[in-house]
């Protein structure tokens, strides 16, 4: 089953709300990500800035990142939390035009 951009929106905008990780696949790696913001790009392309806490990437496994969720598969929420907050975290997120959701 494929799930639309507004379904993968849902589901992070819920996973930002209850402070829970995700799990998705990406360049085909698997990721766990703290969800931080969701919204459209300056290309208009919908997504996610994230801190990736654990993955495949072997050149900066934790890190701040900006998905597209186009490219986003087997997306699920975890039953692990996070706190909800970074010390470099810009809830101005100036990849975005539009938000839809965000940590604030």
């Amino acid at each position: 089953m494929t799930t639309s951009l507004d379904q993968k929106k849902d589901l992070l905008c819920r996973a930002i709300t209850d402070k829970y990780l995700v799990q998705f696949k990406y360049a085909g790696r698997s990721r766990i990500v703290e969800p931080f913001c969701c919204g459209i790009s300056a290309a208009g392309n919908y997504v996610l800035r994230g801190f990736q806490i654990r993955g495949a990437d072997k050149t900066k496994p934790l890190c701040w990142r900006l998905y597209e969720l186009e490219e986003i598969s087997q997306l699920s929420v975890t039953q692990h939390s996070y706190k909800g907050m970074r010390s470099d975290y810009n809830s101005e997120d100036t990849a975005m035009t539009k938000i839809f959701c965000r940590i604030t």
